[in-house]
């Protein structure tokens, strides 16, 4: 099968790291002997410099620039791109991305996919707050996470919350499938003994690893205040 991935971000900055599942549902697909192409969208303009493939998985940088020339453009190369695709997989709302995606998709006529991995609208308002301005961007979130779902053919999902969110936006049943956050354990081995950790640091008690953001919804703050209580 020849799909073609859309991400949002920049796979090579390590500002956005989120681009990991990406990356690894890429590499997955690949493994099973997929043909695989990967789109996504660089913090800087100039690209010249940016590799050209992930593990033998062909990397195509897109626009990021807020601007309708560069909506357009995007939306050409896509409608490109769909030609050789026989499933379109997009990841996140954010609509320099998704727009473009969805109408290439449906332009060409391929089936689309959309990852849904993040409640991209509270995390918005967790992060940012619910001044006028983060308001407009929020009401963008939600308009996109309302209709993405209801545009795609089908919908995998992080959680519980987003699989009955996507449930309430009009999915059936059959059209949506989990994909929870995992780890790998090639790198993450819980039958590693972290005692030097316990000794080095004169830890007493459980020890607990915690990779990930400080701020908005990722809600560390509850899991220490429920270790200290």
């Amino acid at each position: 099968m020849n799909i073609l991935m859309v991400h949002p971000h920049d796979l090579f900055d390590k500002s956005e790291p989120w681009t990991i599942r990406i990356k690894n549902i890429a590499k997955k697909f690949a493994e099973k002997s997929h043909a695989v192409k990967l789109c996504y969208f660089p913090l800087t303009i100039n690209k010249k410099h940016y590799p050209t493939n992930i593990d033998s998985i062909e990397v195509i940088p897109l626009d990021r620039t807020p601007s309708p020339k560069a909506f357009i453009s995007n939306t050409i190369k896509l409608v490109g791109l769909c030609r050789f695709a026989d499933v379109v997989h997009f990841q996140k709302c954010h609509h320099y991305a998704a727009i473009p995606t969805v109408v290439a998709a449906y332009i060409t006529k391929k089936p689309l996919h959309y990852d849904w991995d993040d409640w991209e609208e509270m995390i918005w308002y967790e992060s940012c707050g619910r001044g006028l301005h983060s308001r407009i961007i929020g009401l963008s979130f939600r308009l996109l996470e309302r209709f993405l779902p209801f545009l795609s053919d089908t919908v995998s999902v992080s959680s519980r919350q987003l699989r009955e969110l996507t449930l309430q936006f009009g999915k059936k049943v059959d059209e949506v499938f989990p994909a929870p956050v995992g780890a790998d354990l090639e790198r993450f081995k819980p039958s590693l003994d972290g005692k030097w950790v316990k000794e080095k640091y004169k830890i007493i008690g459980p020890l607990v690893l915690y990779v990930g953001q400080l701020h908005g919804a990722q809600y560390i703050d509850l899991f220490i205040k429920a270790m200290v209580s």
